[in-house]
């Protein structure tokens, strides 16, 4: 397959950030839509099933505003499917009226096309989950995707006799061709979103106790600076503010350690896979799901400054060793992952909607 290109077309609707996945070599035409500005696991998926990929960035501001980027959103949505006449839709959700969205569409159009949800975490939980509807929209759609083994045993969605999601974890994310890391900068990559899961305080706090290791946190400065975390920062940590996919490679291919941190169960992560297809050290909290999926190359440790920062560490001690791990697990997951592909493909050919 060939590799993907982004440029970012101008609609009525405001930019839709496309990323177009050349020579598809599937008699299937996909498309993915995502209501975000940018979504690691779906340009990390594109590859291996060949959709064409649309990112709809949402509107900033009050509720008044995210109002209006619905409205937006979702005629972008329609547009989307109506002109590019896909075979079969994947979206991500939440948000989970999305579906909804799409099933009126289906409804109403001469051209039919399957639906398929690719879950986040926060489409199981309230408020996305007590959305009017959604179990059984759900349940009409033709797959349901979820992220990890642990979220599919909690699914709380019934979806009839015989019906269930299929567990679809982030695929590797394939940066081995980039800068070598053979003399990596010495600080750790924090990449954040600061929501509730991320217990930036206990980062902060472990950064005091290793004054001579750097950090680097990601995530949007208004977000970091609206819930107190930039009052009293120590001289070794550095809030980038969000930054763009390059700028993010570019952070990812020079520091020495990546770190994944998150309280809640469940979460997998998407820094993980971007740290194993780097080939860079990682270190992770140390959660059920977590240890299940990435035992072979990381790091846990207990939300603990004392542990995190006895994990940084040893994880700069090691940083070699790791590194070779990164790449070898990169190797067989590309190899799962491919085959994760075929059956998916084969299962959405089967009675093609064209």
């Amino acid at each position: 397959m060939g590799a993907p290109i982004e440029h970012t077309p101008s609609t009525r609707f405001g930019h839709i950030h496309r990323h177009v996945q050349i020579d598809q070599g599937s008699p299937v035409k996909s498309i993915y839509i995502a209501w975000a500005s940018y979504q690691r696991r779906a340009v990390s998926m594109q590859p291996y099933l060949g959709y064409s990929l649309y990112h709809l960035p949402p509107a900033e501001g009050g509720k008044f505003s995210k109002l209006i980027g619905y409205v937006k959103q979702s005629l972008a949505t329609i547009q989307l499917v109506r002109t590019s006449k896909p075979d079969v839709v994947w979206v991500q959700l939440p948000p989970t009226f999305i579906v909804h969205l799409l099933l009126s569409w289906r409804l109403l159009s001469t051209r039919k096309f399957k639906i398929v949800l690719d879950c986040h975490n926060a489409a199981l939980r309230a408020p996305w989950l007590s959305i009017p509807f959604y179990a059984p929209a759900c349940r009409v759609s033709d797959l349901v995707v979820v992220h990890n083994s642990e979220v599919l045993r909690d699914f709380p969605i019934p979806l009839g006799a015989g019906k269930q999601p299929l567990v679809l974890e982030d695929p590797p994310s394939n940066f081995l061709s980039g800068p070598t890391s053979s003399s990596p900068e010495a600080f750790v990559l924090v990449p954040c979103s600061f929501h509730d899961d991320e217990p930036i305080e206990m980062i902060l706090a472990t950064a005091r106790r290793t004054p001579d290791i750097h950090y680097k946190i990601t995530g949007r400065l208004a977000k970091a600076r609206a819930k107190g975390y930039l009052k009293h920062v120590p001289d070794n940590v550095l809030f980038t503010d969000f930054v763009s996919e390059e700028e993010f490679n570019t952070l990812l291919h020079s520091c020495s350690v990546v770190a994944g941190l998150t309280t809640y169960e469940g979460i997998q992560l998407s820094v993980a896979s971007e740290a194993i297809g780097a080939g860079k050290a990682l270190v992770l909290s140390s959660t059920r799901v977590l240890k299940s999926m990435f035992a072979d190359c990381a790091l846990f440790f207990a939300n603990t400054e004392d542990d995190f920062a006895s994990a940084v560490v040893l994880a700069m001690k090691n940083r070699v060793q790791m590194e070779e791990r990164a790449r070898a697990s990169l190797a067989q997951r590309v190899v799962d992952w491919r085959t994760k592909a075929s059956h998916i493909q084969s299962m959405l050919s089967q009675d093609n909607p064209r």
